[in-house]
């Protein structure tokens, strides 16, 4: 099955990003991939204040090889910053002196294991939102 092969994974994102170990795909790689793929999840969803293990949840995403983008679960459109043969990593980096959200999000490829993590841009950074989804990919969209 072409979806789970392709896509979901974890990475923890640590400011703008850190992966172990995997070399960045090729533009021709990439290429290879179709040039969107979607996600279909289930998992659980915690908040802030909400005690583990959270409140069951679904959520759909898009992965766009060709934007390098990842849209979806409920945090709109993020570039990707990782992408490896196991991993896609994407978010957003803090940014000096703004007030905001740091959007940090995972997918690994292989498993399907997709962590997604909101948190307000501050010291110390406070996690507003957090998702734990196992993902099938569907077959590519062109």
């Amino acid at each position: 099955m072409l979806g789970r092969y392709l896509l979901v994974g974890m990475c923890a994102l640590i400011g703008p990003v850190a992966i172990a170990a995997q070399p960045p795909l090729s533009e021709s790689d990439v290429s290879k991939l179709g040039d969107r793929l979607r996600l279909t999840c289930v998992g659980t969803t915690m908040t802030g204040d909400q005690p583990p293990p959270g409140s069951p949840d679904m959520a759909d995403g898009l992965i766009d090889f060709a934007a390098r983008r990842v849209s979806g679960f409920g945090v709109g459109s993020q570039p990707i910053l990782v992408l490896t043969a196991s991993d896609i990593g994407f978010g957003s980096a803090p940014q000096q002196g703004a007030a905001g959200y740091i959007v940090e999000g995972s997918i690994d490829r292989r498993s399907g294991g997709t962590h997604v993590r909101v948190s307000k841009q501050q010291e110390p950074a406070e996690v507003l939102i957090e998702l734990r989804l196992d993902c099938e990919f569907e077959q590519p969209i062109s």
